[in-house]
């Protein structure tokens, strides 16, 4: 049965393409989760070995109830230029309604960009606390890393958001022809369950994954306008003051952070 043949090709399409895709989601190297809070009056500083690498900000915050707080990394390049910034509201809100009690949340950012340049990076964090600020404060501190990606996974996830409902069809259809010959089939009947791959669609998707894979090792190191990027990532924005000063200026010296634009 072709059908057959089609899935057991795309099963084997999908473990690759789910390898690959959980390969260049990993980090070039170990990167520790620090505190926020030790950061507040000193630059982060992160590496990274090759032009144009993906790098992904992540991070994570536990909020009490019906409480926020508005957390900035400004990001400044190998020659201590600012670059742009990424922005992160952390809340929890609770109430109770004829349904009874809920709780919604907010607690964590992940979010990826290609940096142009290889060299050492600095991240400083700015942070604005929302109401009852006697709360515990280890309870509104957050954790964050920023870690430089083995290349950019984004084509095996559309891979896999292709073919994982082709598998699911043919598997439906399989099954089905199963059920239908243990019902009403003969003993003449026969089953034909050869998995032998289909040699054309075996070379179709081994071209596909090959493409993917050049696609997610590719380093653009071509100049990256953010303010452009800006206009259409969500958290990511380019404050133009800050354009003009470095991290060692004495304009950015002064700066008073969160809400200070």
């Amino acid at each position: 049965m072709m059908v057959s043949r089609v899935l057991a090709t795309t099963i084997l399409a999908i473990v690759i393409a789910a390898y690959f895709n959980a390969y260049f989601n990993e980090s070039v190297r170990e990167v520790r989760t620090v505190l926020g809070k030790a950061y507040k009056s000193k630059p982060y500083e992160f590496r990274v070995s090759e032009d144009g690498a993906l790098v992904r900000f992540e991070v994570y915050g536990m909020m009490p109830d019906n409480t926020w707080k508005s957390v900035e990394f400004e990001v400044f390049d190998p020659n201590e230029q600012y670059l742009f910034t990424l922005s992160r509201e952390l809340w929890t809100e609770t109430g109770r309604d004829s349904e009874g009690f809920w709780r919604e949340s907010q607690g964590n950012l992940d979010f990826e960009i290609r940096l142009a340049e290889a060299g050492i990076y600095s991240v400083v964090l700015h942070e604005s606390n929302g109401p009852h600020s006697y709360a515990p404060s280890k309870k509104k501190d957050f954790r964050f890393k920023v870690t430089e990606l083995r290349g950019d996974a984004a084509a095996f996830l559309v891979l896999l958001f292709i073919l994982v409902p082709i598998a699911l069809l043919c598997g439906v259809i399989v099954f089905k022809h199963i059920e239908m010959h243990n019902k009403y089939g003969s003993s003449e009947d026969s089953y034909d369950l050869n998995f032998k791959p289909v040699g054309w669609l075996l070379a179709l998707y081994s071209v596909l994954l090959i493409f993917a894979y050049f696609l997610a090792q590719n380093d653009s190191d071509a100049d990256i306008d953010y303010h452009r990027k800006a206009a259409y990532k969500k958290h990511l924005a380019v404050d133009r003051h800050m354009r003009e000063h470095s991290l060692s200026s004495a304009g950015y010296r002064t700066r008073s952070g969160v809400g200070g634009k």
